[in-house]
């Protein structure tokens, strides 16, 4: 009878009768509340706690999230942001979805607005993963974080012949990782003025003129890594794949 009940006893604990919560601690992962971005049909006005009460811009969502809880805001369809994005949130998550609504490229499809920078992140911990990011026509750059261990990762960013050499992903922050992203026409894919940094397994094709594929953009970014990464800019005269500083 002892062997049963302790039998029992191991039964009622495992994982699988546990929480999400408690399987999440479990794995030393810490997931906070979760906001849905519909870029086509979303409603700023709506809850964002459920992909059918979806807002329609991520700044709205972003706006919802708290510092040091791991937030998520899942983004889903395809549009023109009219909000930039800016944060100071710390451990904030922003991915990209397509199960859902099905898009062009990676995720979902944030087309950018013109002359401003559409996401800024000054916040610690910030992850950016599985969004396609098409550029405005004229001046605008995609990514700007300053905080340190920024994630940028899986993105699609698509730029334009017409753009001078704003950055598709600037980091200033120290500690970044900059992985596995698609650049295509962006005249300055990466810049990182951060220290201990990462940047690895990134593609970045142009064909543009003086094109600039990865920049060390100031002497503060010390002991970075770069490896792994493919760079094709036949397209142009003066191109440079790498500029250290």
């Amino acid at each position: 009878i002892r062997g049963k009940l302790s039998e029992r006893r191991i039964e009622m604990i495992k994982q699988k009768n546990l929480s999400s919560d408690v399987r999440a601690m479990l794995y030393g992962m810490v997931v906070g509340n979760v906001y849905f971005v519909n870029l086509a049909v979303g409603d700023d006005n709506a809850t964002g706690e459920s992909f059918k009460r979806s807002v329609k811009t991520v700044q709205q969502a972003v706006l919802k999230t708290v510092s040091a809880s791991h937030d998520y805001v899942l983004v889903f369809g395809s549009g023109t942001q009219t909000k930039a994005v800016t944060s100071s949130v710390t451990h904030l998550h922003i991915i990209g979805g397509g199960p859902m609504s099905a898009t062009a490229g990676r995720g979902c499809a944030f087309t950018g607005m013109a002359t401003t920078t559409n996401i800024t992140s000054s916040g610690v911990f910030f992850e950016l993963a599985g969004i396609q990011h098409i550029g405005s026509a004229t001046d605008a750059v995609s990514v700007s974080s300053t905080g340190a261990n920024a994630y940028i990762h899986h993105n699609t960013f698509v730029g334009s012949t017409t753009a001078s050499d704003l950055t598709r992903v600037l980091s200033t922050g120290s500690y970044a990782t900059i992985a596995n992203n698609i650049f295509s026409l962006c005249k300055l894919a990466i810049g990182v003025a951060g220290a201990d940094s990462v940047i690895e397994g990134n593609v970045i094709q142009d064909v543009d003129v003086a094109a600039k594929g990865i920049n060390l953009t100031a002497n503060t970014a010390d002991r970075c890594i770069i490896r792994n990464n493919i760079i094709n800019l036949s397209g142009g005269t003066g191109d440079v794949g790498v500029t250290i500083i």
